[in-house]
């Protein structure tokens, strides 16, 4: 079930064009940002949606990339998180 919602997550983000998204296995997705830096996207989400993503600037290896991990949760919870992040891609 998980890895059919992250299947299907993996492919609305890639719809996303400041989103460069990486193939996962795991309960989450990682996702390397353009034109956004990863802070100013969780603020973004965290202030305006109520979302939480998990930004990983200063982390070990990506000290010059804008990353960020998603979690996949549930259908509900997945479609307000790509619906927030087109909204934010068209401001």
């Amino acid at each position: 079930k998980i890895a059919d919602e992250r299947n299907r997550m993996i492919k609305e983000l890639n719809k996303i064009a400041y989103i460069k998204v990486y193939n996962s296995q795991a309960n989450y997705i990682m996702c390397e940002l353009k034109q956004i830096t990863s802070d100013d996207l969780a603020i973004k989400l965290l202030d305006k949606y109520n979302i939480l993503i998990k930004s990983l600037t200063g982390k070990h290896g990506f000290e010059n990339k804008q990353m960020i991990r998603i979690a996949v949760k549930n259908v509900k919870e997945n479609n307000q998180l790509i619906n927030a992040l087109m909204e934010i891609g068209n401001l």
